[in-house]
């Protein structure tokens, strides 16, 4: 994939005909550029406020850039009256834009009545604004109400589950749960950042599992002939180790050893065998103790029966351990479908919808037989878009907006900073990120920290100066002046 070109972005002269993706590091001015652009829309594509959307991601920012478009609204309207508001956008573009005054007056004031029913959003907020406004096209039901918080539900469904698959376990299955503290609760936070998300997500398939009994019965072959050997010869091999004088001293000190035995001794003492063998049993196998690992060079290892049976026991156990760690992976794979299967009937059930369901249902809507005709509705709502953080953008967001947009010759600007698309802890996905370089023609970067000092910002881009600093490739790091 080709590095798209980026030119310098200019809030006065960039084009309000076209899609254009806004590359904007910290500090750079995004909330400044969307509240300029919001301006220049209103007075050169002559747009009412509630035709111009603006998306970001949180009710935090979505207030914010509220309060910073209207005052910004405001302070050009005390410029054209002849005021000093002390912005000095609002002044050099006064200077550069060619406008009839008292039009110009008359829009921003019109502007300013009507603000409050400007279309500023969050990403959910639009997607249920869309959807409730076209119910026909976007199938929407009438009488379902919002669940801001589906855990409940969810958890319902999880211990659904846990009752029918975990409570019958027995034997080493248990055990193994058990050892690695698998419960309901944990299931859930594994399973919760991945609702909701089947439109582009897929599962693996996983390979048949292993014999389970066939592998427990090698484990406990291995484990007699082990145990019978440390409990019945323990001080022979304790001192064979302990004065064997070619052993490496870093990695058997005698110290160590001592306290490794007492392990030994409790694992060995039981009548079944563990599943969490002693992490030092490793070191006891003729593959560790052969010469130049665990013998120094010209020296003869250290040989005894229990070497060998131990080495046994260990591949037993790893077999058997692998065995179980792919049946685990298994279940939490059926445990997820379970889930995208489950939670839409329990939802439908109680007539509730979530956030999730905001953006699949709008997603599904534009991409059915009248998606279409959705998405001509939105853009004659929506002629202008104006869309914040767009690096925290997953994909079906995306391909929300690309559906609306791509190809239009509509203003429509994405603003973002791609280095904070690699943040899938989240929500970002640096993937989509790349899919908007691709799909969008007009690129522009704000390159001009606005907060920083010099020396702070000359450090900063001396650190990332490195190629692919971000270990992705086109997540550039573009200096900033």
């Amino acid at each position: 994939m080709n590095a798209p070109l980026f030119e310098p972005f200019d809030v006065y002269r960039v084009a309000l005909d076209r899609p254009t993706l806004i590359e904007a590091s910290a500090g750079t001015g995004k909330t400044w550029a969307i509240s300029g652009l919001f301006v220049r829309l209103i007075l050169e594509r002559e747009l009412p406020v509630e035709n111009i959307l603006v998306v970001t991601y949180t009710k935090a920012a979505t207030a914010e850039l509220s309060t910073r478009i209207r005052q910004k609204l405001a302070a050009m309207l005390a410029e054209l009256k002849g005021q000093d508001s002390g912005d000095e956008f609002c002044k050099t573009y006064l200077k550069r834009a060619e406008l009839d005054a008292q039009l110009a007056i008359r829009r921003l004031t019109h502007a300013m009545r009507c603000f409050d029913d400007a279309a500023i959003f969050t990403i959910h907020g639009f997607c249920q604004r869309v959807l409730s406004e076209s119910a026909f096209e976007s199938g929407m039901e009438f009488d379902t109400a919002l669940l801001p918080d589906e855990t409940e539900i969810l958890r319902d469904i999880v211990d659904d589950y846990w009752r029918r698959e975990i409570q019958p376990a027995r034997g080493v299955w248990t055990k193994f749960l058990v050892d690695r503290k698998q419960a309901p609760d944990g299931w859930l936070a594994e399973m919760r950042p991945h609702i909701g998300k089947q439109a582009f997500m897929a599962l693996s398939p996983l390979a048949a599992a292993a014999d389970l009994p066939e592998l427990e019965a090698a484990l406990d072959a291995a484990y007699a002939p082990a145990k019978a050997l440390w409990q019945g010869q323990r001080e022979e091999i304790a001192d064979l180790l302990l004065t064997h004088t070619g052993l490496n001293g870093n990695s058997y000190k005698k110290a160590s050893m001592t306290e490794w035995f007492g392990l030994f001794d409790l694992y060995f003492a039981a009548a079944a065998p563990g599943l969490a063998l002693p992490e030092k049993l490793g070191k006891l196998t003729p593959a560790e103790l052969q010469v130049g690992k665990g013998t120094k060079k010209n020296c003869t290892p250290p040989d005894h029966p229990f070497f060998a049976a131990n080495a046994a026991l260990l591949e037993a156990a790893d077999q058997i351990n692998n065995a179980l760690t792919h049946k685990l992976t298994a279940l939490k794979a059926d445990l997820l479908r379970y889930c995208e299967q489950e939670l839409p009937a329990r939802k439908q059930a109680r007539l509730v919808f979530s956030y999730h369901d905001l953006l699949n249902n709008l997603y599904q809507a534009l991409n059915s037989p009248h998606g279409e005709h959705l998405a001509a509705v939105v853009r004659n709502r929506y002629p202008a878009a104006l869309i914040d953080e767009f690096q925290d953008t997953d994909p079906i967001q995306y391909r929300i907006f690309q559906h609306l947009y791509r190809d239009q010759a509509l203003p429509a600007f994405f603003v973002g900073d791609p280095k904070q698309a690699i943040y899938g802890f989240r929500g970002a996905d640096v993937f989509t990120y790349l899919n908007a370089y691709q799909d969008t023609q007009a690129r522009q970067t704000q390159n001009t920290n606005q907060r920083s000092i010099p020396a702070l910002v000359k450090a900063v881009n001396t650190l990332f100066a490195s190629p692919r600093p971000f270990l992705v490739e086109n997540i550039d790091y573009r200096p900033v002046e």
